[in-house]
């Protein structure tokens, strides 16, 4: 709880764009707090894009809060989209998913780690301990470039990166 909460602070302090790239994001209290959050930032104008995996992220993305983000002005997506699961089977793999789970904040900080965007206790009767790292400097360019490369392939549309801060 005390990384997503560190997240949802920067999610408030940013002034330029908030990138979210996540496996899992439920529409539970952590979800609704991430995703509040970065509503927020894109009613003051920061851009806001939020890409989540379509098997992973199957219930948030049918629900009303993925509709909520869109509204507020989120570029809401989904990687690797699955459609029809009987059609999908014929045509392409169910089984390749983005586990990727990262966040980017103005393109000078960054989280990554092994924590999806859910309440710590998600799974009943299983407690979640999770390990979340919060990188500034080279490092979170380095993940701005690779959540930019996962947007281009689901959009086809290229982010300006912010240039490599000095190490």
């Amino acid at each position: 709880n005390a990384a997503i909460d560190a997240m949802v602070a920067d999610i408030d302090a940013a002034t330029q764009n908030v990138h979210l790239l996540f496996y899992i994001w439920l529409a539970d209290g952590n979800g609704t707090k991430v995703a509040e959050a970065v509503k927020r930032a894109a009613r003051r104008g920061v851009a806001c894009r939020v890409l989540v995996d379509d098997l992973g992220s199957r219930d948030l993305v049918r629900g009303p809060l993925w509709r909520d983000m869109a509204a507020a002005g989120v570029e809401t997506r989904r990687a690797l989209v699955i459609g029809n699961p009987l059609l999908r089977a014929l045509t392409g793999r169910i089984d390749l998913r983005n586990h990727r789970k990262i966040a980017v904040i103005d393109g000078r900080l960054a989280y990554v780690g092994s924590q999806n965007i859910v309440d710590r206790d998600f799974r009943r009767g299983i407690v979640n301990d999770e390990l979340v790292a919060r990188l500034e400097g080279p490092a979170a360019a380095a993940v701005a470039a690779v959540f930019a490369s996962d947007w281009y392939l689901e959009t086809r549309e290229i982010l300006a990166l912010a240039p490599m801060p000095a190490a």
